[in-house]
């Protein structure tokens, strides 16, 4: 499956899972805020786990090298995004 076209249907999951959870009352992870550190232990733990090439991915999708240069406004995304990781 080419890139472009699975990253439009997590996009679409993504906010799927926005609307079941407001309709369901429970926060999704795209509509909280997260610390930075909050940010590092989920991806720590998921490079653990043996994703890390996803996580870098991860972290480049959002325009940084690193952690410590991700934008924070795009903490939310990038959790769901490791949410989606995590249950693959």
């Amino acid at each position: 499956m080419n890139k472009e076209l699975l990253d439009e249907l997590k996009g679409i999951r993504d906010r799927l899972s926005s609307v079941i959870s407001k309709l369901q009352g429970t926060p999704s992870p795209a509509d909280r805020t997260y610390t930075r550190e909050e940010v590092r232990q989920t991806l720590a733990e998921l490079a653990g786990n043996g994703h890390r090439d996803e996580v870098r991915e991860l972290i480049k999708k959002y325009g940084a090298e690193s952690l410590g240069t991700l934008d924070p406004s795009n903490y939310a995304a990038i959790m769901a995004d490791a949410e989606a990781i995590d249950h693959e």
